[in-house]
């Protein structure tokens, strides 16, 4: 139940008009996917969710990108350039199906539409930390920037190798190793550069308390794969956790900002 003490939750269920809290979705898909049903899957509705939800920008590897590695990714660019700020790019390291040196060429030409990588050994067949990814992982320590990693339980150790090795990348641990929640907080704790991200967390109650008990909320990014889920339903989940307003305007935006706000100070 949405708490009612929550004044950021009778803003939010108000009648007309957008919430004035921002969001920031560290994690969401774009396009269609084979034998999937996704009516939201397109560049302009995913556009009229965020808007009905403030979301501000959402940051999104396609499926494409997921099941046949990069060859769309040009297109994707353009979806950037045709709604800039909105929407930006994940790189998928696809693993065995990656040049190296092609995809960098296209990152670093338009780089200002890219934040970073993204890991699915769930899709590519390779853990996080094969020698395959090696050269990704080192450009992203080298430039500091964000590797959204698709953890689930079962992937602890490679990933935890990854934040071993590389201590100047910022790993998002997207679904927070579903749904082994006290592993997730510790390495919070233990390693200033790995960041939870809420996709699939939201689904159990009493998860995201969980770890706010352990490592607090000012790491703690929101996202919710899209259009996989909705924007609503998981804000609604937030704000019925038992956590502060204040940690909940931290999740959904100050937290993202403080990693993005070069590239999101306009929005």
């Amino acid at each position: 139940m949405i708490n009612k003490e929550s004044n950021m939750a009778i803003e939010y269920v108000k009648e007309g008009g957008v919430s004035k809290y921002k969001v920031l979705d560290f994690h969401a898909h774009m396009g269609n996917l084979v034998n999937a049903y996704m009516p939201f899957g397109s560049p302009e509705k995913m556009l009229y969710l965020m808007d009905r939800s403030n979301v501000r920008c959402a940051l999104f590897s396609s499926h494409h990108d997921l099941t046949v590695g990069n060859r769309f990714i040009l297109d994707e660019i353009e979806i950037c350039k045709k709604h800039p700020g909105r929407f930006k790019l994940y790189m998928t390291v696809f693993s065995r199906h990656c040049d190296f040196k092609e995809d960098i060429k296209i990152f670093e030409k338009y780089r200002e539409h890219f934040v970073g990588f993204k890991l699915h050994p769930s899709y590519s067949g390779i853990m996080p930390d094969h020698s395959l990814n090696r050269p990704y992982l080192e450009y992203a320590d080298a430039h500091g920037l964000l590797v959204l990693g698709h953890t689930w339980s079962g992937l602890e150790t490679p990933y935890e190798n990854v934040l071993k090795k590389y201590k100047n990348l910022k790993l998002i641990g997207g679904h927070c190793f579903y749904d082994n929640w006290r592993f997730t907080a510790n390495l919070a704790l233990n390693y200033e550069n790995f960041y939870p991200e809420l996709t699939a967390v939201l689904f159990k109650r009493g998860a995201l308390e969980e770890m706010v008990s352990i490592c607090g909320a000012n790491k703690i990014l929101f996202g919710c794969d899209m259009p996989w889920f909705s924007y609503t339903y998981y804000i609604g989940a937030l704000l019925s956790a038992e956590i502060t307003d204040q940690q909940r305007e931290d999740i959904l935006w100050n937290n993202g900002y403080v990693l993005l706000k070069d590239q999101v100070r306009d929005l």
